[in-house]
């Protein structure tokens, strides 16, 4: 849909579709590469480049791991870019790292802070500057604004999962999310004049709704999801006594499995330590014990 809003121009023609078939070709060798290719590929080059940091934070086939995700990115991005959009090459270049469960957290460990500032530069210097004031507090915008905000954007995705279980409104909730997806959606329409500025500010005013209401009731109902299952496998699970769920968290607040999974696992190393410490406290003990036996026999022979 965003390649042809982005790639369609003044006169509609049959070429005008070439760009969008294009791509969607692409997508679908993509989606089979990245099951039937990228896995065996990223197999055969770690296995050709020696592991020469195994006990540091960031090893060596991490290192090999983020440069091959970025060259990937660069690349795909620009083919879908060809094809109408670069947020579709974008999509599929992580799509292809899939079968590979430390990949986003070796990702976000070296961009983390990078995408963070780069995030408030890009929509100062965009967002910001693009939203129309006038339009934006009029009384118009704003009613309009929250019926679609609550609505379309709230409303409708947290009704959209009925028929699954107690864990409907945490996915319903985690549909709601925009982030900053949406907004630059909305500035890309308005640069291709595809909307006005009164139409922009009710867009703008919609997806407030959805920013504000969205991580904080997707936090709550998460949290609520999570005692209830920790509550019925007797407390085994990740919670804390407060009741917080605590999850190892990336960019964007997802959760960082490969983290969690590291964590427990160093966790686990920490709590056999203290066991075999403590077992070898009581062997010592066991052995002053008995030493203390065998002197006191030797003086009473010595005695005797």
């Amino acid at each position: 849909l965003f390649s042809v809003m982005f790639s369609i121009g003044g006169t509609m023609t049959v070429l005008t579709f070439l760009p969008l078939i294009s791509g969607c070709i692409f997508m679908v060798v993509a989606i089979v590469a990245a099951v039937k290719v990228w896995p065996f590929v990223i197999e055969w080059i770690l296995a050709k480049i020696p592991e020469t940091k195994p006990d540091a934070n960031v090893t060596r086939h991490h290192e090999v791991m983020w440069l091959l995700m970025l060259v990937v990115l660069l690349a795909y991005a620009q083919i879908t870019h060809l094809c109408g959009t670069h947020l579709w090459g974008c999509f599929i270049a992580g799509m292809s790292f899939a079968t590979r469960h430390e990949a986003h957290h070796v990702w976000v460990r070296q961009v983390k802070r990078v995408t963070c500032w780069f995030l408030r530069i890009f929509f100062a210097a965009t967002l910001a500057w693009a939203i129309p004031v006038n339009q934006l507090f009029s009384l118009e915008a704003f009613w309009k604004g929250s019926i679609m905000g609550i609505g379309p954007c709230i409303l409708m995705k947290v009704l959209c999962a009925p028929f699954m279980g107690r864990s409907r409104w945490v996915i319903g909730w985690a549909m709601v999310g925009r982030a900053e997806f949406a907004y630059f959606i909305a500035i890309m329409a308005k640069s291709l004049k595809m909307m006005d500025d009164s139409l922009f500010a009710i867009l703008i005013w919609s997806l407030v709704y959805a920013t504000i209401f969205a991580p904080l009731v997707f936090r709550k109902v998460l949290k609520h999801y999570m005692m209830r299952e920790n509550a019925e496998k007797d407390g085994d699970g990740a919670e804390n006594k407060s009741g917080e769920v605590r999850r190892a968290a990336t960019l964007g607040h997802l959760p960082d499995l490969y983290a969690e999974e590291m964590e427990t696992k160093a966790r686990a190393d920490f709590q056999r330590q203290l066991s075999n410490e403590a077992e070898v406290q009581q062997l010592r003990k066991e052995v002053e014990r008995l030493n203390g036996l065998l002197e006191n026999n030797a003086k009473n022979d010595v005695i005797v």
